[in-house]
């Protein structure tokens, strides 16, 4: 009899998977009440590009902001302002990096960006 079957004092709705759980106890068709799962905004998609672009809005409730550097050889040079240059940045994200910024202290501003050649894109992920 499988765990979640004996603890609720049932007969087993499927057979035990060889050395495991049942598909039931491990893929559960309904989530407990009260269980509260986290939803993000979809990924927005920049071009690279050699001309400065706002990576994201400004925004006051703004929780968390994630940008990739999808890029196989420019870097991306993060600025908390509307403009951003090679020369004026909070954050230079390497080819395939991160860079995150989470409470306390998120920045709620204005977010842009400029890559040093025009090659890839960023991938943005913002939460509120």
């Amino acid at each position: 009899m499988a765990l979640l079957d004996r603890l609720l004092g049932r007969s087993p709705s499927s057979p035990p998977e060889p050395g495991g759980l049942a598909f039931e106890e491990l893929y559960p068709r309904h989530r407990p009440t009260g269980l509260d799962v986290a939803s993000y905004a979809p990924v927005r998609t920049i071009a690279a590009s050699t001309s400065s672009q706002v990576l994201a809005a400004a925004n006051p409730v703004r929780d968390s902001l994630v940008i990739v550097n999808d890029s196989a050889s420019a870097i991306l040079y993060v600025a908390f302002e509307p403009v951003a240059s090679t020369s004026g940045y909070v954050a230079k994200v390497g080819p395939g990096a991160s860079f995150v910024a989470q409470e306390p202290g998120v920045w709620k501003g204005v977010v842009a960006g400029v890559w040093d050649a025009a090659v890839g894109a960023a991938r943005i992920t913002e939460t509120s």
